[in-house]
Order: structure tokens, then C-alpha cells, then sequence
């Protein structure tokens, strides 16, 4: 088995990923409503969710570092049955995540800025999404972790 030596994803980079991937607009406005008290609730969801969450990942990905991250994890501990269904509901998760971000993005887009637009146009956006998430995941890994990455900046 071949490891490749060269680490791409750090610690840092794991947490910005996981931060991106569960922070989005109408949060960050339910946040707003709460007033104050809401930064203990993020500061929580930091050191309780997101911090672990990156340690794991980079942990695992240390000890077993072959391609293939959870499905390789859980194929290892439990089969390759279980495996399969990992990788299965992570298929289907990220094929209706996806899509409804978008969606959610449009919209708001056009409440925001734009009240007139047509949903042939909302639904154009969304498309023209998926199609530059799919480029930028075809991207080498040194790359295309940047992407998130500067989502939090």
C-alpha cells in the first residue's frame, strides 16, 4: 500500500472545512435575533462540535491514511458491508445538501437584492453552483481546500 508522505490538511484547514460546511446565512441571522447571548452559544458549538470534530478527523486520517477517509474508516472497523452504507448515506446527504444550500442562496438573493427574479433564473444560479462546486472539487486537494478556507475569512 502506497502512503503518500506529504500531510495537505492540517488541523486548521479540518476545522475551517467542518465551519463552512455547517454555517450558513440563516444561522448567522437566527444568531443575530438572539443578541448577545448567542456568541457563548457559538463559542460552545466551537469547542464542543467543530474542535473535536477536526481532531477526530485529523486523527483518523493519521492512523489510517489511505484514500477513501470514512468509508475506508468504517470499511476497516466494521466491513465492507457497513462500508458501503457509509457511503451510501454520504452520497445521498451531500445530493440533497448540496442543492438546498443553493437554492437557499438564490433565494435569498433574490429577496435581498434582486426581488424580481424569475425562478428559471434562481434555478440557473443553483445550477451554475453545483457545476463550479463540481470543478473545484476536481481540483488537487493542495487547491482545493483553500476554497473553504477563505469562505471564513
Amino acid at each position: 500500500m502506497e502512503v503518500n508522505k506529504n500531510k495537505v490538511l492540517r488541523c486548521r484547514d479540518v476545522t475551517l472545512y467542518t465551519v463552512s460546511a455547517m454555517l450558513f446565512m440563516d444561522q448567522i441571522a437566527l444568531a443575530a435575533s438572539l443578541g448577545s447571548s448567542s456568541l457563548f452559544w457559538w463559542a460552545y458549538v466551537l469547542v464542543l462540535l467543530f474542535l473535536p470534530m477536526a481532531m477526530m478527523t485529523s486523527e483518523l486520517g493519521t492512523a489510517y491514511p489511505s484514500n477513501g477517509g470514512v468509508y475506508h474508516w468504517v470499511r476497516l472497523a466494521f466491513g465492507f458491508r457497513w462500508g458501503a452504507r457509509v457511503s451510501w448515506m454520504y452520497w445521498v446527504n451531500n445530493a440533497l445538501w448540496m442543492p438546498s444550500v443553493y437554492i437557499l442562496f438564490a433565494s435569498m438573493l433574490s429577496a435581498f437584492y434582486f426581488p424580481g427574479m424569475s425562478l428559471w433564473l434562481q434555478i440557473f444560479i443553483g445550477c451554475s453552483l453545483a457545476l463550479v462546486t463540481s470543478l473545484c472539487t476536481s481540483a488537487s486537494l493542495r487547491i482545493g481546500k483553500w476554497l473553504p478556507n477563505l469562505g471564513r475569512c
